[in-house]
């Protein structure tokens, strides 16, 4: 539960783009739209690279939590 709810909050776009409204308070999901955003401000290569960076932390912290991940997984099948 703490991997999915923590990849819930830093994965929120639509609350944080409403809530924070400068360049310092925002989170990283909404400067990666920013790049992206309009017609004439399109930097894919930017946002790509962004996009992976930015998915480094939650690969990280999957990796290690990855085996109680799975405990608590098999813990709720049901055997026989």
């Amino acid at each position: 539960m703490f991997f999915f709810s923590i990849q819930g909050t830093y994965n929120e776009y639509i609350f944080s783009n409403m809530i924070l409204d400068t360049d310092e308070t925002q989170t990283i999901m909404c400067l990666l739209r920013s790049y992206i955003n309009g017609q004439f401000n399109q930097h894919w290569t930017t946002f790509a690279a962004g996009s992976v960076l930015a998915a480094i932390p939650l690969v990280i912290l999957f990796m290690s939590l990855q085996k109680y991940i799975e405990k608590g997984l098999v813990a709720g099948a049901v055997k026989g």
